[in-house]
């Protein structure tokens, strides 16, 4: 769980230092690797890359980390409201790095005392 000033960040290069400081940058890094051309038909149908997934951000609404973290490979950011599995567990396979801040877990939270109320 990060601070909800993780949020704000709006440049990759401070994202990047954030991730090393919390020393996940190799994971980042090992997804970059991965990056690799797709074999068959595919390509010519607008799906020429096949990338590895790495970590999952969770925030509570839109935030200036999208923008942050859309040029990493493998590293995507979702609001708390649109989480789902394939998300969480893409390929069936669970176990997916994930941070959340602090706006995205209340989030979850809310959402979840008005399930238990209806």
């Amino acid at each position: 769980m990060v601070e909800d000033k993780f949020e704000a960040i709006e440049k990759t290069k401070d994202l990047n230092k954030v991730f090393e400081a919390l020393k996940v940058l190799d994971d980042t890094k090992n997804a970059k690797s991965k990056v690799r051309r797709r074999a068959g038909k595919g390509k010519m149908r607008g799906r020429k890359k096949k990338e590895k997934k790495s970590l999952l951000i969770v925030t509570g609404n839109n935030a200036a980390v999208f923008k942050a973290a859309r040029n990493l490979p493998g590293v995507e950011v979702c609001v708390a409201r649109n989480l789902n599995t394939e998300l969480l567990a893409p390929g069936a396979v669970p176990g997916r790095l994930t941070l959340w801040s602090e706006s995205a877990i209340k989030a979850l939270e809310e959402k979840q005392v008005v399930k238990e109320d209806e």
